[in-house]
C-alpha cells in the first residue's frame, strides 16, 4: 500500500506507526535510533518528549505539535530534516525518517482546527496540506522557541506568518468601514451597521485584587483626614445618579446624614466607592492584564450608584456604561481612525500570550509591543508596520459596562466584600 506525505510516495512497510504503550523499552528504542543527532546530555527531555509525542493519547495535539517541534529543534543542524510533521487525510503525521525507514503516529487534526477557529477565528478547514503542513509549524515555533532576544526574530518571524493568515483570510464583510457608515443616512441605520459590526469582550475581575486596591486607596486619603477623598466626592455627586434605599441624593450633606451611624473611617470606604476615580482601581484590579480593557471610550458614559442599607450592612452597586446616541453618534467618524485593520483583537491576545514571560502587566506588554515596532522599523517595504501603533492607542473602546456589587459590613472582620455573581465587566470594539 503506497501512502501520499507531502507529495512523497511513502509505502506502508517503511511508514510504521508506533502502538500505544508507555512500555520504557519502547521509548528506549527510538531513543536508540536517534541519540546521535541529539547529544547524550539531552537525554532525559528526549525520552519525555518521546513519550508524550508517541504515546501518551492525553497530551493535546497542540502539545504535541510543540513538543515535535522542540525534539526536531534539539538535533544538530544536518538531521533537523529528519522530523516531519506532515497531515494526511484529516491526520497529523509525527515522523522520523532513517536512512532505510521511517518511524511515526498520527492523531486526529479536528482538535486543531477547532482550537485555532475558537482562538483567531480562522478556519483551516479548507486549507491544503503543504499550507496546513507551514501554519503548524509556525504556530507550533511560538510556543517552542524561548521568548529572549535571540530568538526574537525567530518567533516574530513566525508570529507574522500566523498574523498574514489571519488577515488573509478575513471576511471583507465582517468588518466595520467608516466610508459604508457615512452612508446610512438615518440614525436606525447607523446604528444597525455598527450593531452588525462590533465585538463584545468580557474581563474577568481579581476580587481579592480589587479589594486591596480600595483599602489601600483609603488608607492613603487617611493621611490628611479624607479631606481630598471628601472634596472629589463632594463634587463628582451631583455628575451621576446617586440612590440610598431608592431615594435620590445630590449632596454629601444628605448623603452624611443617612451614614451618620458609622464611624469616619468607615465611612470613607463608601466614599471611595462614589469617587469616579473607582474605575482607574477596578481597571488595575483584573485578573490578567488588559490592554484595551484598561483605556478608556470616548464616548460619553453615566455612572449610577445605588446604596441598600439593612440592619447595619450596606449593599453598594457601581454601575458605569456608555452606548451610542443620537448626540455622540458623530464621534464614531474620529474613533474610526484608531481602529487597526489588521492586528485585531485574537492577534493582540496571541502576541501577548507568546511574546512577555509570567504575569501580564502594562510594563511588560507595552515593552513587548515596542519591540515589535522596532523590528517592523527593520523592515520598511512591511506593508502593514504603520498599523500597529500602540503608543497612539490605535485600539480604541467602543463602549464598555462596569457592574460592580459590593458588602459592606463594619462589624465583619473582612469588612468590605465583592459579590462575584453580581459582577461583571464588558466592553465592544469595532470589528476590524
Amino acid at each position: 500500500m503506497i501512502i501520499n506525505v507531502s507529495n512523497a510516495k511513502i509505502s506502508q512497510e517503511k511508514l510504521t506507526k508506533l502502538e500505544d504503550t508507555h512500555k520504557p523499552s519502547s521509548v528506549m528504542s527510538i531513543w536508540e535510533k536517534i541519540k546521535d543527532w541529539l547529544g547524550m546530555s539531552n537525554e532525559k527531555k528526549v525520552l519525555t518528549l518521546i513519550r508524550d509525542i508517541y504515546f501518551d493519547k492525553n497530551i493535546s495535539i497542540l502539545d504535541k505539535n510543540k513538543y515535535f517541534f522542540e525534539l526536531r529543534n534539539l538535533a544538530y543542524g544536518q538531521y533537523k530534516n529528519n522530523f516531519k510533521l506532515n497531515v494526511v487525510d484529516d491526520h497529523i503525521v509525527y515522523k522520523i525518517n532513517f536512512q532505510d525507514s521511517s518511524i511515526a503516529t498520527e492523531f486526529d487534526i479536528k482538535p486543531f482546527f477547532e482550537n485555532i477557529e475558537n482562538k483567531l477565528n480562522l478556519n483551516l478547514k479548507n486549507y491544503g496540506n503543504e499550507d496546513l503542513e507551514s501554519f503548524i509549524n509556525n504556530y507550533s515555533k511560538l510556543s517552542a522557541i524561548k521568548y529572549d532576544n535571540v530568538n526574537y526574530e525567530e518567533k516574530f518571524i513566525a508570529f507574522r506568518a500566523i498574523l498574514m493568515e489571519c488577515i488573509d483570510n478575513k471576511s471583507k464583510s465582517d468588518q466595520f468601514y467608516i466610508d459604508e457608515f457615512n452612508k446610512k443616512k438615518s440614525l436606525g441605520e447607523k446604528l444597525e451597521y455598527l450593531n452588525n459590526n462590533r465585538k463584545n469582550y468580557s474581563v474577568e475581575l481579581d476580587s481579592a485584587k480589587l479589594i486591596s486596591n480600595l483599602t489601600d486607596a483609603v488608607c492613603a486619603s487617611k493621611s490628611d483626614n479624607y479631606n481630598k477623598l471628601i472634596n472629589i466626592v463632594k463634587i463628582d455627586i451631583p455628575r451621576y445618579s446617586l440612590k440610598y434605599n431608592s431615594e435620590n441624593i445630590t449632596s454629601i450633606t444628605s448623603l452624611d446624614k443617612k451614614l451618620e451611624n458609622l464611624n469616619i473611617d468607615d465611612k470613607m470606604f463608601i466614599f471611595e466607592l462614589l469617587n469616579q476615580g473607582v474605575f482607574q482601581i477596578i481597571k488595575n484590579s483584573f485578573e490578567k492584564y488588559d490592554p484595551i480593557a484598561t483605556m478608556y471610550s470616548p464616548i460619553d458614559g453615566r455612572m449610577n450608584v445605588d446604596i441598600e442599607s439593612n440592619d447595619n450592612k450596606y449593599t453598594i452597586t457601581v454601575k458605569y456604561s456608555n452606548d451610542i446616541t443620537e448626540e455622540n453618534i458623530e464621534k464614531i467618524n474620529s474613533l474610526s481612525s484608531y481602529i487597526i485593520n489588521s492586528f485585531d483583537r485574537d492577534t493582540m491576545d496571541l502576541y501577548a500570550e507568546n511574546f512577555t514571560e509570567g504575569k501580564l502587566t502594562k510594563e511588560k506588554m507595552d515593552k513587548a509591543l515596542g519591540q515589535y515596532c522596532n523590528e517592523l522599523n527593520k523592515r520598511m517595504d512591511d506593508c502593514i508596520g504603520d498599523k500597529f501603533n500602540y503608543e497612539q492607542k490605535r485600539f480604541n473602546l467602543l463602549t464598555e459596562c462596569i457592574n460592580l456589587q459590593f458588602e459592606f459590613n463594619p462589624n465583619a472582620v473582612e469588612k468590605l466584600t465583592i459579590i462575584p455573581e453580581k459582577s461583571k465587566i464588558e466592553y465592544d470594539l469595532l470589528k476590524s
